[in-house]
């Protein structure tokens, strides 16, 4: 039995890359997934999966909810062993995978004497704060020694691991993978279709997905705009996702000093199966983030054949080829990022080419299908060993 664990109250990059997983697994092995109670859960249940609801605490904040002296974990620990001791009483043969630090800690500090194996995926570098604190990272290093096996989603990531301490030989890289099926690049006549629905006809469009952060890059874009209007007077700027208070405070704030208001679109939140939708109303894919690992977007703006511009930062420069599936840009430069945004919007087909070529990377090293392939292979040399 596989025992998939998210603790997240979003379903960003990380949740559907497990959903992700789950779906295509859950034929060949047998799968349930902890979680809380919440949007992780409603997914799990869509896939005709049970759960079994947990409550580790928060995953928040500068610490990710990290606390070592924090007693309530003494407790939490205590009922995640009797959970994985009622799981070995149903198969005996049980694997635990975990994504996030406070996870990948409580769950195997829980699994202390028990025929449990362990997998931890790491999917972003290692925060700053993380890497200044030796007493912490000594302490996870020891944690991360009790992993049967580490995956990271790209070299940078793996690679950062390596730096921090963690044996090499404990870490395979398997890259992130995308439906191919569900992002491809629409017909012209739908995404004509589409911007007429969304009031964007005659439009030149730069988007982001993802969840509203100050790291995510969104403030950048917005900062770009006024440069980019300049060269592109009838370019507007998408964003999905969510993220309020960032959005009600920074985010709105520059739109309103900027004059922006009918140059953006904020459109919350959208289901998974609608977000093909967002690359056919978009003509360039903006990321211009501080922290990733090997993020989906670029994978999907790709797959759907639409340029991106990101940051040199992380899989990023992994993802986009620079020059010829897109542009890389230097953190937190507004001005590159709209002389890069403008030489896209300005040059119909050079974003053809663009798309064309990350369609066709995407296909080779990004599907889905590869991705579940080997990590399948992860699961069963080590559901096979126990």
């Amino acid at each position: 039995m596989i025992l998939f664990v998210s603790n997240s109250p979003f379903l960003g990059g990380a949740e559907h890359y497990l959903l992700d997983i789950i779906g295509l697994v859950k034929k060949d092995f047998k799968v349930k997934v902890a979680c809380p109670a919440g949007l992780v859960a409603d997914e799990v249940k869509k896939l005709g999966v049970e759960s079994v609801e947990i409550d580790i605490g928060s995953t928040l904040g500068r610490f990710r909810g990290f606390n070592l002296f924090n007693l309530r974990n003494v407790f939490r620990v205590s009922r995640l062993r009797s959970l994985l001791q009622e799981l070995l009483r149903e198969d005996p043969n049980l694997l635990v995978h975990t994504q996030d630090y406070k996870e990948m800690v409580l769950f195997t500090l829980a699994a202390r004497g028990l025929p449990v194996k362990l997998l931890y995926v790491q999917h972003v570098i290692l925060p700053t704060w993380l890497k200044k604190n030796p007493f912490v990272l000594k302490y996870l290093r020891s944690i991360w020694d009790r992993q049967d096996q580490i995956v990271t989603v790209s070299d940078s990531v793996k690679k950062d691991l390596v730096e921090a301490g963690v044996n090499t030989e404990k870490i395979n890289r398997v890259y992130n993978g995308i439906d191919l099926e569900l992002f491809k690049p629409f017909p012209a006549q739908e995404k004509r279709d589409l911007r007429k629905k969304y009031n964007l006809e005659g439009k030149l469009t730069v988007g982001i997905n993802g969840r509203i952060a100050w790291g995510k890059g969104q403030d950048v874009l917005l900062l770009a705009m006024s440069e980019i209007l300049k060269k592109v007077p009838n370019a507007h700027a998408l964003f999905v996702g969510t993220g309020s208070t960032f959005r009600q405070g920074p985010l709105d704030n520059i739109v309103a000093k900027n004059n922006l208001k009918s140059k953006v679109t904020f459109f919350g939140s959208w289901p998974r199966e609608k977000i093909p939708e967002f690359y056919a109303l978009t003509d360039v894919v903006a990321l211009p983030s501080l922290s990733e690992g090997l993020p989906l977007t670029i994978l999907e703006a790709m797959a759907s054949g639409i340029p991106c511009v990101g940051t040199k930062i992380a899989g990023i420069p992994e993802e986009i080829v620079d020059g010829k599936s897109g542009f890389l840009m230097q953190e937190r430069t507004p001005k590159e990022l709209a002389k890069l945004c403008i030489k896209l919007l300005s040059d119909g087909k050079l974003r053809e080419k663009f798309g064309k070529e990350g369609r066709l990377i995407v296909e080779e090293r990004f599907d889905k299908k590869l991705m579940v392939k080997n990590m399948s292979k992860l699961y069963q040399q080590l559901l096979g060993a126990s």
